[in-house]
């Protein structure tokens, strides 16, 4: 599923439930949401490791994403980009919760080595937080979002995001040569949108 759609409609919901109601809420969601969806949309941004167990062979993962939500991920990032405004807290958990719905929303795939059918558990081992901010500040001007703590803003979401994302994980199921011989591997997935 795209989450770029899920990522607007949950920021404008998360937004009006954390009192974040001015007449540019509505913009910043829909600038945010169209970053993070475009960013996730690009393989080589998150990259996702795991542990098969089956039968010996290869084969493709596939599986579904869980990510809790964590505002104090973002809560520290704003606060270390000294963004400590009275719209800090309500934005931060705008931002938790809106990004746990979408990436929990999302899949993975990748393929197995060692094993050919079974199970496979994964977790995001990388996110690329660079190529989010230069996301961010374009999408930002895109938007008209052009203060002067702008890209503050912007390098803010994405520490967050990408602190965030390293408790991503997920379960999914490995489909290739079959065998007679138990086995243990190893996986190499991407975020499917």
């Amino acid at each position: 599923m795209p989450i770029t759609p899920v990522l607007i409609s949950n920021l404008n919901a998360n937004f009006v439930a954390n009192t974040l109601v001015g007449v540019n809420a509505p913009v910043l969601a829909t600038a945010i949401g169209t970053a993070i969806g475009s960013w996730a949309n690009t393989p080589s941004n998150i990259s996702l490791v795991g542990a098969t167990a089956g039968v010996a062979g290869s084969g493709a993962v596939s599986g579904k994403l869980t990510l809790p939500p964590n505002p104090t991920f973002y809560e520290s990032a704003f606060v270390s980009t000294g963004l400590v405004g009275l719209s800090k807290t309500p934005l931060c958990i705008s931002l938790s919760n809106a990004v746990s719905v979408a990436f929990s929303s999302a899949g993975y795939v990748g393929t197995s080595s060692g094993v050919g059918v079974g199970t496979d558990i994964t977790k995001v081992v990388f996110a690329n937080g660079t190529s989010l901010v230069s996301i961010l500040n374009s999408t930002f001007a895109s938007h008209s979002i052009v203060g002067v703590n702008s890209s503050v803003l912007a390098n803010a979401i994405s520490i967050g995001v990408v602190a965030h994302l390293s408790t991503c994980f997920g379960n999914g199921a490995v489909v290739g040569s079959p065998s007679i011989v138990p086995s243990i591997g190893t996986s190499n997935s991407n975020v499917v949108i």
